[in-house]
């Protein structure tokens, strides 16, 4: 496992929280989740700068909108909030796993915009359906 790979259990000196949120399947669960991230992010790192906080909640959205536009739903969510990272995964109940274009197809993509504010991410499928998970670095 590399140090990037959310699968690597943080070690106690590093994980400040790690939070569960089961939003719910609706419309309305990516902006809970929202809101969600952001007071656990204010709770837990209050001196975390703004631009950080979009970075994660960027990539928040788009995965929660994923799993409710593309996944049959979100199952839950995680956010661990580490000293230097914020790994956030995101499960929902399709194996397909998400689509990413080629670099040179020109077209919105929201994993491309997972991959902008993310350090690394990717996908893996379970027997419940598959969970995508991404890495903001804090510093």
């Amino acid at each position: 496992m590399t140090i990037d790979d959310p699968q690597d259990p943080a070690t106690p000196t590093r994980t400040k929280a790690r939070c569960v949120l089961v939003p719910g399947d609706g419309p309305e669960s990516p902006g809970r989740t929202r809101a969600w991230t952001r007071w656990t992010l204010r709770q837990v790192s209050p001196d975390l700068p703004e631009d950080r906080v979009t970075d994660v909640l960027l990539v928040v959205d788009e995965l929660m909108s994923n799993a409710v536009l593309h996944g049959g739903g979100c199952r839950h969510v995680v956010l661990a909030v580490e000293t230097d990272r914020v790994v956030v995964k995101v499960a929902d109940h399709s194996p397909a796993l998400a689509y990413v274009p080629a670099p040179d197809v020109r077209s919105v993509s929201g994993m491309r915009m997972v991959g902008d504010g993310a350090s690394t991410w990717g996908q893996a499928v379970d027997d419940a359906g598959k969970t995508v998970w991404a890495v903001v670095r804090l510093g």
